[in-house]
């Protein structure tokens, strides 16, 4: 029996393996094991991309893009090929990846200093590479998993490699075979037509008592691992056979799929799945934009908890809601976190963001380093204000959290920098961004262009913006 294995490492080496970005062939296999692990892309990307997140997924450089593009539609192909060639194939389902790749396409808006190139990016998942119609794959753990009455023949290979499973199966057109306890989630289920496909959770295997990294960081397997690799394929080949033989039929010849020897009922249903698949591929692709324009929404939401790149892209988006022109900059030599300007005034920020302390002196001293590294550029004339902008205590909820910067930081901020609490800045811009209050926003900018070395106070929200703290002035108390 001709064996291989994608994306899974066969304990022992027993199955010869192949990677996500391989261009091989499943055809000559007869026993096929399948997980869109993409780690190699993502190991590529970390070599060539310097990109960050976007709307908190992994956002992919072009050059990953298209090896993800090559390698989702390569193995889409040879999946369906080996399916209906007759092939058993089991897919693991384990390794979920849902992130943005780059399309290619490039849009300009503005003109000047306000000119914008935009990079259009779409959301892909791991396993659109799978093209039998598993359902929506949710990413849920658990280990209280049951066999179904159509699932008996799982109960050897579950008995001994059964564990915990990464994913289940949403709407999905399978068999199920193994359900959550409740029986409401498919966690592992079969499609026959005309070949089987067998979607498990991943064997249980004790890797720590199997293997090793090496001091190259490589993983070797021991000696111990055969033995436990080659049990597993037996089960395996064990299943291939039993369904094998479940099905009964034998798979239709390529020539008996001809238009002249199909039954007009034949042709009716078929019509009618085409559409009903059209009509899937609507809804996927309206719920794909749903969730674009629902992570899109969020965004500003991240003043409230994030640090990071994440926590610097809602600070901008901020910006931009109550006027500000607002944008990071990296020209490979600098890096600012935020470089923002309205009415004549131009500012530099830095983003801090703490789980359980104030923001210190520390990321102050940074801000002021990078306002002297800016004005040396041959392009600047004036020093940029300096606003170091600060999500403290940034896990606990608004109410319970304590100081946003330490007293060092505010008072080496005198006459220096001004501070903003990123709550603060949220109300502020949501109330913008919900109401078109341009007077507010107005104000909103004139209280940094007036705080010098202090706290900045946004103007009260009027009463009527839901979430506003009920005092009307800073959540923090300053």
């Amino acid at each position: 029996m001709n064996l291989i294995s994608v994306g899974f490492d066969w304990p022992g080496n027993c199955v010869p393996y192949a990677d996500y970005t391989s261009d091989r062939s499943l055809l000559d296999a007869d026993l096929i094991f399948f997980v869109p692990d993409l780690s190699p892309v993502i190991r590529h990307d970390n070599m060539t991309s310097t990109l960050d997140d976007y709307q908190g997924k992994r956002r992919l450089g072009a050059s990953a893009s298209q090896m993800l593009l090559k390698a989702t539609n390569h193995w889409k192909r040879e999946l369906s090929a080996a399916c209906k060639a007759g092939k058993t194939i089991v897919i693991f389902l384990s390794g979920y990846w849902d992130l943005y790749y780059d399309t290619g396409q490039v849009t300009f808006s503005g003109t000047g200093r306000n000119a914008r190139k935009t990079l259009h990016v779409d959301l892909i998942s791991s396993f659109d590479a799978i093209p039998f119609p598993i359902g929506n794959v949710i990413a849920a753990s658990g280990s209280e998993v049951v066999t179904t009455s159509d699932g008996t023949i799982l109960k050897p290979y579950w008995s001994r490699f059964g564990g915990e499973y990464e994913l289940y199966l949403s709407g999905a057109r399978v068999e199920p075979m193994l359900t959550t306890k409740a029986g409401e989630r498919i966690v592992g289920g079969l499609i026959a037509n005309p070949g089987s496909v067998l979607l498990l959770p991943l064997p249980a295997i004790d890797h720590e008592a199997l293997g090793s990294f090496d001091k190259s960081d490589n993983w070797k397997w021991n000696k111990k691992s055969e033995a436990v690799g080659q049990e597993l394929l037996g089960h395996f080949v064990e299943l291939a056979k039993a369904l094998s033989a479940k099905a009964r039929v034998t798979p239709p010849p390529e020539w008996s799929w001809a238009p002249a020897l199909r039954l007009e009922a034949e042709r009716k249903a078929m019509q009618d799945l085409a559409a009903i698949d059209a009509e899937i591929q609507t809804m996927l692709r309206a719920k794909q934009t749903a969730v674009k324009d629902r992570d899109e929404a969020a965004l500003l939401r991240r003043l409230l908890f994030e640090t990071g790149k994440p926590l610097e892209s809602a600070i901008l988006r901020a910006l931009r809601i109550i006027g500000f022109s607002a944008d990071g900059h990296d020209d490979g030599l600098l890096e600012f976190d935020a470089v923002f300007e309205a009415d004549g005034h131009r500012f530099l920020g830095e983003a801090e963001g703490k789980v359980a302390k104030a923001v210190n002196v520390e990321k102050l001293s940074q801000l002021l380093r990078n306002i002297q590294d800016d004005f040396a550029r041959d392009e600047v004339t004036v020093p940029a204000k300096g606003v170091l902008f600060g999500n403290a205590y940034r896990l606990t909820e608004l109410k319970d959290r304590g100081d946003f910067f330490t007293e060092k930081c505010r008072i080496s901020a005198k006459g220096r920098a001004c501070l903003v609490s990123t709550p603060d800045l949220f109300f502020a811009a949501r109330y913008v961004s919900e109401s078109k209050d341009l007077d507010f926003a107005r104000r909103c900018r004139e209280a940094i262009y007036t705080a010098d070395g202090e706290i900045v106070v946004f103007p009260p929200v009027p009463c009527e913006n839901p979430g506003a703290p009920a005092s009307q002035a800073p959540i923090h108390g300053y």
